[in-house]
């Protein structure tokens, strides 16, 4: 139930049964959140640290998961997202470059995998536009994460926008293309 799914490909998602299943600075973390009707909830389980942290909110368009992540960080700063060094700025460059076309609608093809170009070519790439609009001008992106999974690269990247901020995570396979990329709510 908390291990990544196997898809088709023989790549893994972090995502098992409901559950996100990831790590924060090495650390695995087992997490679900969700809403209805004007409440937020969030449970995140820091499985190694032998620590659960619980949410419940009832501000309408509140983040559970923000105030959880950030909780945990105040038991152990090293379950927070902190910067790391960046070896590959020249990823972080084509990040940040892929993040203002996303927002314009002006993407290459052949950045991407086929399947991936495809996705983004279409109604997905319209959502990632309308959310990055909606964020405003992009202030500070600092890498937090780099893994090596499935034969991908993996980089986290904290966003700092005018109106917000998010997780940006970017997989770049070993021929360069970008096979997948995601948004993911403030921690």
């Amino acid at each position: 139930m908390w291990t990544p799914v196997r898809l088709n490909n023989n790549t893994t998602y972090d995502y098992g049964f409901g559950w996100g299943v990831n790590r924060m600075n090495g650390h695995r973390i087992i997490e679900h959140g969700g809403a209805w009707q004007g409440f937020t909830s969030y449970i995140g389980r820091y499985v190694d640290d032998k620590l659960t942290v619980l949410v419940l909110d009832n501000l309408a368009g509140g983040n559970a998961g923000k105030i959880g992540h950030h909780v945990a960080a105040i038991y152990d700063p090293k379950l927070g997202r902190t910067a790391i060094d960046d070896k590959e700025p020249q990823i972080t460059s084509l990040a940040k470059e892929l993040i203002n076309n996303l927002a314009s609608g002006a993407i290459d093809p052949n950045s991407f995998t086929p399947t991936l170009a495809a996705e983004v070519s279409s109604t997905r790439g319209q959502r990632v536009s309308r959310l990055l609009k909606s964020l405003g001008t992009l202030n500070k992106m600092e890498l937090v994460e780099r893994e090596e999974k499935d034969g991908n690269r993996v980089y986290g990247y904290q966003l700092s926008f005018e109106n917000g901020s998010r997780l940006f995570k970017l997989l770049i396979n070993n021929e360069n293309k970008i096979s997948d990329l995601s948004f993911v709510d403030d921690f």
